[in-house]
């Protein structure tokens, strides 16, 4: 089975790309993430359907950096925990440090996938990372680091431009093929 990990600076192309590989390839799309929006709606339960609405993802940024601070392996090991349920090729587009992506590639054996978007204006980084982000995240790395798909190894990289998908299409369409060759 396929392990693809999603990097990079844009939240809405390392998204799509996922959902993409879900929709055309029939990958699951995971995510780090998922453990915290479980348990935001758990606690809302008696909400109905407005569980998990009333916060928004920075609040949600904030639980998930406030356990990555007292536990920076915790949400790598629920998402190992959850593989074997899985029982498909898994996509994972919310990488956020690099430890996470480390140990994704080295204990997981997922191949990691760098997702460029040019940066169209520059970021206030509190309204792209959120308040309680840890030093080590993967999107101040690639803002202002210098050789960012060196120092992540990243194994493919795609461009992804908002006006015109064609090109990410094809170049996920190559990257599948490639790594299904790898897989048999």
């Amino acid at each position: 089975m396929l392990r693809v990990a999603l990097v990079g600076r844009n939240k809405e192309s390392k998204t799509w790309a996922g959902n993409w590989l879900k929709d055309k390839y029939h990958f699951k799309h995971a995510r780090l993430g998922d453990p915290v929006m479980q348990f935001v709606k758990h606690v809302h339960w008696y909400m109905g359907a407005y569980r998990g609405k009333m916060l928004g993802w920075e609040k949600r940024m904030d639980i998930y950096d406030f356990i990555y601070k007292m536990e920076p392996d915790v949400w790598v090991k629920n998402i190992e925990h959850r593989l074997p349920l899985m029982q498909k090729d898994v996509v994972v587009s919310d990488v956020r440090y690099i430890s996470e992506l480390e140990y994704l590639r080295n204990n997981l054996g997922f191949t990691v996938v760098r997702v460029y978007a040019p940066m169209v204006k520059a970021p206030r980084i509190a309204s792209v990372m959120g308040r309680e982000s840890s030093p080590g995240t993967l999107y101040l790395m690639e803002t202002y680091g210098k050789d960012f798909t060196e120092r992540i190894g990243s194994d493919y990289s795609i461009t992804f431009d908002p006006k015109n998908r064609e090109p990410a299409k094809k170049a996920i369409e190559e990257l599948v093929s490639i790594l299904r060759k790898f897989d048999k």
